[in-house]
């Protein structure tokens, strides 16, 4: 089973991330893909309460991506919480593209790999 999350986000603490991490363990054979913030987009209420927080200042034209992040929600502590489960968790940066490689070629595996990653 393949699932995405995205974490860090509006009302995210610390608190709700440790309770994503516990129900993680509870879902057998699975991997999780988890985005860390929420990318903003010009015009939309995320927009405007980044500025309103500081976040972003109302100038900025976001032709850059640029992501919003809950007060006190890390990059580093998330993927940390997320090793302690000893569940397969792929990070959009993670550089996977050898193991992928090395499935395909010495293991003959074809079509979708992400089954041969999951974890129980």
């Amino acid at each position: 089973m393949l699932i995405f999350l995205y974490w860090g986000g509006i009302g995210e603490t610390e608190m709700t991330l440790k309770e994503t991490m516990e129900n993680s363990k509870k879902i057998r054979y699975s991997v999780f893909f988890p985005y860390i913030g929420m990318r903003i987009y010009p015009g939309t209420p995320l927009h405007r309460m980044a500025i309103e927080d500081g976040t972003i200042s109302a100038d900025n034209p976001l032709l850059d991506p640029t992501y919003y992040l809950a007060e006190g929600i890390s990059a580093d502590s998330c993927r940390a919480m997320a090793k302690e489960t000893g569940k397969a968790w792929i990070f959009p940066d993670d550089p996977l593209s050898a193991d992928i490689d090395k499935m395909r070629v010495l293991k003959k595996k074809k079509g979708l790999i992400w089954e041969y990653l999951r974890k129980p």
